[in-house]
């Protein structure tokens, strides 16, 4: 157990994460240099990808990033010092640099270091998910899956369906609202989009209802049926 008191225990963490993101950011120039003189290859590896995760041993996702972040420095060296500061994170560097990526490849034109500077403008400061709101006007042709069904075990899939902005708002309103209902199932498996479809019954029940009453309310200037 750390014996600092509260205000050097803070202190010290902050100067942690701003070593951590220094190295962080030499790493990334690394996995450049080592790509540059295909060293992984020279190591038995097919692919830097491969390298990262075999060799290094980071994770499948987590080795992804740091390659797409890397290609990125590479392209526009200034993102570097904005990463040391936290203005840029390693996610946010690869949601961009696959983007462009993907826009390279399905327009058959490269981006200029230039424009790639200024995307990476747009989205500094942002969190991850921010980041991909705003990378979503700038790369509106981008192909996304609708809705991607993983397994993750032999008993649970995963399932990710990809909303309009305006259709997630709308979900975590639900999901607020239905916090408070005291009917809510309190199981695990009782989801955001399950919450979606519990609400949407609910809403069609009541106007079905009162539909029905609105029809069985006799009008009071109806004109009386002639004999």
């Amino acid at each position: 157990m750390l014996t600092l008191s509260n205000e050097n225990l803070i202190a010290a963490i902050r100067s942690l994460v701003k070593e951590e993101r220094r190295i962080s950011r030499e790493v990334l120039d690394h996995i450049n240099e080592v790509s540059r003189r295909r060293l992984y290859a020279d190591l038995g590896f097919a692919s830097v990808f491969e390298w990262l995760v075999k060799d290094l041993g980071y994770s499948e996702s987590a080795a992804y990033r740091r390659m797409q972040a890397a290609r990125l420095l590479q392209a526009v060296p200034g993102a570097a010092a904005k990463l040391e500061t936290g203005k840029l994170s390693l996610t946010v560097l690869s949601k961009v640099q696959t983007l462009i990526r993907a826009d390279e490849k399905r327009t058959g034109e490269r981006l200029s270091s230039e424009v790639k500077a200024d995307i990476l403008a747009t989205v500094e400061s942002c969190s991850g998910r921010e980041a991909e709101f705003r990378l979503a006007s700038r790369f509106p042709e981008a192909e996304v899956s609708k809705e991607k069904v993983r397994a993750i075990s032999e008993d649970h899939v995963s399932v990710q369906l990809t909303l309009t902005r305006e259709q997630f708002e709308k979900l975590k309103r639900i999901r607020e609202l239905l916090s408070h209902t005291p009917a809510m199932p309190r199981t695990p498996h009782f989801s955001m989009l399950r919450w979606m479809f519990f609400w949407k019954r609910k809403i069609r029940s009541r106007k079905s209802n009162g539909s029905r009453h609105r029809k069985m309310k006799p009008h009071c200037n109806a004109t009386p049926l002639r004999k």
